[in-house]
């Protein structure tokens, strides 16, 4: 297995230690409540990022994403402590962040219609279990046909980190965060765009090649050029410490060619034309048709009773008013416009705590 594109023998023996520990440990100590561990990802797929440094040091970058699966929906407490164990053990040998997803085989035989999982499917290493786990549950994965609410999820989650580099721009703090999110929302845009043409793939290399056949005529330019760039950084991760004016431009150019990608593909998801900014926030129609409009009311009600608030419009799914905020601060309107999506903002004001507070619920 090749975890890089690149040779490095050092951090490949790293990794590998660490994944015949995560295996080992598994068979010991949880043995009953998982029947795989895969890891997926930019390393289960080959392409993990080797960072750099001015000294020619050599580090790993990405996170590293497992996934364990389990025969029931409902977590173990024995198999949560195991997992928050690896976590750290992992972070502190890696000096990364190690994520681990708790599954079932029912996620695999849908693999198709989520990208998290169509990714996984083409592309995975497995750490513990019959080597042909994922192979032989996972549905056939026809990636011209992923739904493109899986676009608008992708650009919802790189447009809050875009939203999250910002707030670190305003107060001049952690600016290898705010090079790592804009090269994510680089990426994510060709991506985007690969989507609306049924052209996505799990390697972000076939994906490069993918984009760039579109030509800019049908891609533009400007993605074109973000997307290389944003390639480039996943698999050769670098720092460039540029001035925080440069940085803060950056944000802002990205943020309004994010606003434009995004409107183009929900534009195009709902069958509904949003010229504007204005056209978007003022729909009238549920963003997230796809889910069953009997369980959004409910949800309301349990977040009113648990976290004090429910997001707007209830009879939404809740990440609706996210994404409908999320085009308002990367679209530079006023945060005063914000509040009839987000119930916490009007107590607190704090722009930042209500829509991360939620989005941590709902992302």
């Amino acid at each position: 297995m090749i975890f890089f594109i690149e040779s490095c023998p050092v951090l490949d023996s790293r990794l590998r230690g660490f994944l015949t520990q995560v295996a080992d440990s598994a068979r010991r100590e949880v043995p009953s409540c998982q029947e795989a561990i895969v890891l997926g990802g930019g390393y289960g797929r080959g392409e993990g990022g080797v960072y750099r440094d001015d000294s020619g040091g050599s580090a790993l970058y990405n996170d590293l994403d497992f996934f364990v699966f389990c025969r029931r929906r409902r977590i173990s407490p024995i198999l949560r402590e195991w997992i928050a164990a690896q976590s750290q053990a992992g972070e502190s040998l890696l000096g990364i962040h190690v994520d681990f997803t708790c599954a079932t085989p029912a996620n695999l035989s849908t693999a198709g219609q989520s990208m998290m999982f169509a990714d996984l499917a083409l592309g995975h290493l497995v750490v513990s279990g019959p080597e042909d786990y994922v192979s032989r549950r996972a549905g056939k994965v026809d990636l011209e046909k992923l739904p493109l609410s899986e676009a608008t999820r992708l650009l919802w989650n790189r447009g809050s980190g875009l939203f999250f580099a910002r707030q670190r721009i305003a107060r001049r703090e952690e600016r290898d965060f705010v090079e790592r999110n804009h090269a994510k929302c680089m990426l994510a845009l060709g991506d985007a765009v690969l989507c609306l043409h049924g052209a996505y793939h799990p390697s972000c290399l076939e994906r490069a090649e993918r984009l760039e056949a579109l030509g800019a005529e049908r891609a533009g330019s400007r993605i074109l050029e973000l997307h290389r760039l944003g390639v480039e950084f996943k698999l050769r991760p670098r720092h460039s410490h540029r001035p925080w004016t440069e940085l803060e431009a950056e944000n802002r150019d990205l943020a309004a060619l994010w606003l434009e990608v995004f409107l183009r593909v929900e534009s195009v998801r709902l069958g509904c034309s949003f010229e504007t900014l204005s056209d978007y926030i003022g729909y009238s129609g549920r963003l997230m048709p796809e889910r069953p409009l009997w369980k959004n009311p409910l949800l309301a009600a349990r977040d009113l009773l648990k976290r004090g608030g429910a997001l707007k419009p209830v009879w939404d799914y809740p990440r609706a008013a996210l994404m409908r905020s999320l085009a308002i601060l990367n679209g530079g309107e006023k945060p005063g416009d914000l509040k009839p999506f987000l119930p916490r903002l009007a107590a607190s004001g704090d722009v930042e705590s209500a829509y991360t507070g939620w989005w941590t619920h709902y992302q």
